[in-house]
């Protein structure tokens, strides 16, 4: 016979004699463990989650269909690297120490991280000074911004813009909760350079016109948008008057001090001055650039005086 209730059991035996005899045994019925392979869960990709079933003393974990496999599928807490992206179930086998053995099974999601691209795609890119550069990232719940450093947050918006040089980084977080970083972008902040020479005659002589050229001869700075500046010159009044009494400047005793907007091209010939040659107290000047002055944009600049 076969038993599934506990309790004592009697079988009476009688031999081809007659003779009859009995014997006795008692069936205990153990409870089947309590099988406890976790609750369902969700994790983002590209992580490592630990199970943890409960409830005996050995334990075999089986991946169903084509899910990934777990590091110890003899342990109690094996541990899962997660794929992309699915939905993935595993069964456990626990036994106790009575040797029953009962399964149960957890349904794991793992979602797929968020893009993480920043918009315009570069990797190495060059703006000049005074220039801004808006970067972009995918739509997503939140946003982190970082230069150079990545735990230096300079923006919590969707785009951020930028004037200083850098790799920049963004972290974007979805509603799962899982978060991506991006790879850095590098800025180079280019300061556009120019070296100018003022240009005069040796000589002249009383009544005669003298044309002085400020001239820009380094780079092309119209290319970084620098396409005016103010020129501010020195020079002695008396040997020279204005031709057609403008520029002037500001006379101050025998000194006169121009501050002449001069437009910046890429042709080189940034000004031209023309002065009648006079008689006056002095009859030699020196014409000095003293300073440049931009006016939308920060450049450098060296002077070559004449």
């Amino acid at each position: 016979i076969s038993v599934t209730t506990a309790g004592r059991y009697i079988v009476q035996g009688t031999d081809a004699n007659g003779c009859i005899n009995w014997d006795t045994v008692n069936v205990a019925v153990n409870p089947l463990p309590n099988a406890n392979a976790g609750n369902d869960t969700s994790v983002c990709a590209l992580t490592t989650l630990q199970l943890r079933a409960t409830g005996g003393t050995s334990y075999l974990w089986t991946a169903l269909n084509s899910a990934p496999q777990l590091n110890r599928n003899g342990s109690a807490s094996p541990t899962l690297n997660t794929p992309q992206s699915g939905t993935f179930t595993y069964v456990v086998d626990v036994t106790d120490a009575n040797g029953c053995s009962k399964k149960d099974s957890i349904a794991i999601t793992v979602h797929a991280l968020p893009s993480a691209v920043i918009s315009p795609v570069f990797s190495d890119t060059t703006i000049c000074s005074c220039s801004m550069l808006t970067l972009s990232a995918p739509s997503a719940q939140s946003y982190q911004w970082y230069r150079n450093v990545p735990n230096n947050i300079i923006s919590t918006n969707q785009t951020v813009t930028v004037s200083d040089s850098g790799t920049y980084y963004v972290r974007v977080t979805d509603n799962n909760g899982c978060s991506n970083l991006s790879f850095g972008s590098t800025v180079h902040l280019r300061i556009p350079q120019a070296q100018f020479i003022i240009q005069i005659p040796d000589s002249a002589v009383v009544g005669e016109t003298v044309t002085i050229n400020i001239n820009n001869t380094g780079t092309d700075l119209t290319a970084c948008g620098v396409d005016s500046a103010i020129v501010h010159l020195t020079m002695n009044r008396h040997p020279l008057a204005p031709f057609n009494s403008s520029p002037g400047g500001t006379v101050t005793g025998d000194i006169r001090k121009l501050s002449l907007p001069i437009k910046v091209t890429s042709s080189g010939t940034t000004a031209s001055l023309t002065y009648i040659t006079t008689l006056g107290a002095t009859d030699v000047t020196p014409i000095i650039i003293d300073s440049i002055e931009w006016k939308n944009c920060a450049a450098m600049y060296t002077v070559t005086q004449d």
